[in-house]
């Protein structure tokens, strides 16, 4: 058996008609592969009604291909976008490595 800690959760969140994130289901597991993820997405698509057709505009995840190629294999195509917190993260990431100076660094940042 696993150390607790070896254990990721994986959340699927769904936009509501107002704009918000629901969560709509959670997945535990020790592994977070794409074979692993295509069968918390399937069965994420059995439940639903028999006579919906759910297709999804775009799917948001963190860079790691395995959601977006786990989720269009079961749900179909879909343009893929970055999470805010990973562009950010990103970004800080590349100011800091080119420049040595954290004022340049702060001023890089937050330059439009």
């Amino acid at each position: 058996m696993a150390p607790i800690n070896d254990f990721k959760l994986v959340t699927v969140i769904a936009v509501d008609d107002l704009g918000e994130g629901i969560p709509v289901a959670f997945m535990i597991s020790n592994r977070e592969d794409e074979v692993v993820l295509r069968e918390f997405f399937a069965a994420i698509k059995c439940r639903l009604p028999s006579d919906v057709k759910f297709t999804a505009s775009h799917v948001t995840t963190d860079d790691a291909p395995q959601y977006f190629h786990g989720w269009t294999s079961v749900f179909g195509p879909a343009d893929k976008k970055l999470c805010t917190w990973h562009i950010d993260r990103a970004w800080r990431r590349t100011v800091r490595q080119h420049m040595l100076e954290h004022e340049q660094q702060v001023e890089v940042y937050h330059s439009e």
